[in-house]
């Protein structure tokens, strides 16, 4: 990630704005959060860092804490934490929805998405839940990419044959 200027990083945490980072979450931000608040028998509680990620985005928060924010959200993985947090049990109940999911429609399949990244949505969903939104969105993101890929290639083939067509004449 580059940099970003310290003048920047105080008036993005002066106006409480967030910074949309490179990542394949659909909101890194609101991923951490919901993820550093779930507390699993066998952790201690991460509050410090989870009070940290809470005033991210707020107004006037302090410039070092929200670069430790965005350092914290660029550095470290998402899905690894996620893995880290959930139980084996849990796991495997996630990958079967994830399974079960993956035979929907690419439409079905966004606009359950859509619907369930909305934040007061993915905050009260369950923490199996949470993972499979997360994969989802990346199953998403790939079928989007594959159906653009093939209508631009259906396009050229067209563009062709209407050319070929045309030089018949």
């Amino acid at each position: 990630m580059e940099n970003i200027p310290n003048d920047f990083i105080n008036i993005f945490a002066k106006e409480g704005v967030k910074t949309n980072l490179p990542s394949d979450s659909f909101d890194l931000h609101m991923e951490w959060v919901k993820w550093l608040s779930y507390t699993s028998s066998n952790e201690e509680d991460k509050k410090e860092l989870l009070n940290l990620f809470k005033k991210y985005g707020t107004k006037n928060m302090d410039p070092n804490d929200y670069q430790k924010v965005l350092d914290y959200m660029t550095f470290n993985s998402l899905e690894d934490y996620m893995n880290s947090k959930l139980t084996k049990e849990e796991l495997e109940e996630a990958k079967e929805k994830i399974e079960k999911y993956k035979k929907i429609s690419k439409d079905e399949l966004s606009d359950k998405v859509k619907n369930e990244k909305v934040e007061s949505n993915y905050m009260n969903m369950s923490m199996v839940d949470a993972y499979v939104l997360h994969y989802l969105y990346k199953i998403v993101i790939v079928r989007g990419s594959i159906s653009l890929e093939n209508n631009i290639k259906h396009s050229k083939i067209m563009h062709i044959c209407r050319k070929e067509v045309l030089n018949m004449h």
